[in-house]
């Protein structure tokens, strides 16, 4: 192995890549516990939202006012099945609108910006233990996941939106695009 530029023998160039790859895993295992958990919470967060990207479901969600009283708490439904993201109207009708990427993505951003995770702890959701990870999304607000430990997917979220807070719960059993 020659790099260019380079004279020295090719075995000098093995010691120092050896050298190289004893001091980055060095410095990974010197890295402190919280900082390790913490890209696991980033992994796993992220895993958990790639794959819901791909899995039909049916959320229910509340918004309530960061500043009780600022405005009536709502509550909202959405189906997302074929890349198709359908709303619940005031009035019991379904509007439905082409979502080609991160069906999330206008709470949680994209899926590759999550950072400074960390854990939380489990909930029982629906009967199920959820793993929790509090995360801080590309866009700077604070977001909380719980993800099942038997589909990997995510079961609550509870987005910081500064003005108001979302609460979604996920299902996943049974999606179909309701009749509009």
């Amino acid at each position: 192995m020659r790099i260019k530029g380079s004279d020295s023998p090719p075995f000098a160039k093995t010691t120092q890549f050896v050298a190289l790859a004893v001091v980055v895993v060095g410095i990974a295992l010197g890295t402190p516990d919280s900082a390790r958990a913490g890209a696991a919470g980033c992994a796993a967060a992220t895993k958990a939202a790639t794959l819901q990207s791909k899995t039909p479901f049916h959320a229910t969600y509340t918004v309530t006012p960061a500043t009780p009283g600022a405005f009536p708490t709502e509550h909202h439904e959405e189906i997302w099945v074929d890349k198709t993201m359908y709303t619940k109207l005031g009035d019991g009708r379904w509007a439905h609108a082409l979502v080609t990427n991160n069906p999330m993505g206008g709470f949680t951003g994209p899926l590759n910006g999550f950072s400074d995770c960390r854990p939380l702890p489990a909930a029982s959701i629906r009967g199920e233990t959820a793993t929790g990870y509090d995360f801080k999304m590309e866009s700077g607000r604070r977001t909380k996941i719980w993800i099942s430990p038997r589909s990997g997917l995510p079961v609550r979220e509870i987005v910081d939106q500064d003005i108001l807070l979302a609460t979604l719960d996920f299902d996943y059993a049974n999606v179909k695009a309701p009749a509009h």
